[in-house]
């Protein structure tokens, strides 16, 4: 038998998937157009068959993109703690898209790039053309 625990971490590592909420999106839509293409009677068995289905995938997919959003926001917060914490001069200017410019593997090669640098004269600018010099150069 499966705890209830288990049950849950497994419903979590495959919403993690990318492919989740496509197959999720996909289903649902696929339920309404068949709800609109068959119009079953409000009185009929199908009406159902059909409904809770969309119902229950739509209502799904809202609490994982919730899930995705509080995520983010998590991820997003502790970046810039970070960079606050280990930058010095500031010297490219944040357009409050500099957190998605790079993945997360991008952002600990710059982090570790700063953190080699002497204290006070840490900058993000030479931190971030020692991981990717065209980036920088774009931005020029």
């Amino acid at each position: 038998m499966i705890e209830p625990a288990m049950h849950v971490k497994r419903i979590a590592n495959m919403a993690k998937s990318t492919w989740f909420p496509v197959v999720l999106i996909g289903f649902w839509a696929a339920l309404l157009v068949a709800f609109f293409v068959l119009r079953p009677s409000a009185r009929s068995l199908l009406f159902w068959v059909l409904i809770i289905p969309a119902f229950v995938s739509g209502v799904w997919y809202l609490w994982y993109s919730h899930l995705q959003s509080r995520s983010t926001q998590r991820d997003f917060s502790a970046w810039q703690e970070r960079l606050d914490a280990l930058v010095d001069i500031k010297d490219i200017e944040d357009d409050g898209h500099l957190f998605e410019w790079f993945d997360r593997f991008e952002w600990e090669r710059i982090f570790s790039e700063i953190e080699r640098m002497p204290k006070g004269l840490r900058s993000l600018r030479k931190a971030i053309s020692a991981v990717d010099p065209e980036f920088v150069d774009k931005l020029t």
